[in-house]
């Protein structure tokens, strides 16, 4: 597919190859566990009646118990 779509647009495909490797990351000191979190629902599967949310603990970058919701 990567081959067909650098066929119909290569100079869109030149413009986005390196984009995606190039983004700075900034360093960022969290006082402990537990006292920054992110969290994020996933709605793709609303349409069956439930809705996923999950977390992570930016401290230690591991995922939260999530919960589902129906």
């Amino acid at each position: 597919m990567y081959e067909e779509v650098r066929k119909l647009d290569p100079g869109g495909v030149s413009s986005r190859e390196f984009t995606y490797q190039n983004i700075p990351h900034r360093a960022y000191q969290v006082a402990g566990v537990y006292s920054v979190m992110s969290a994020d629902g996933h709605h793709l599967l609303t349409m069956f009646g439930f809705e996923v949310y999950a977390g992570i603990d930016a401290y230690l970058r591991y995922t939260v118990p999530h919960q589902k919701s129906s």
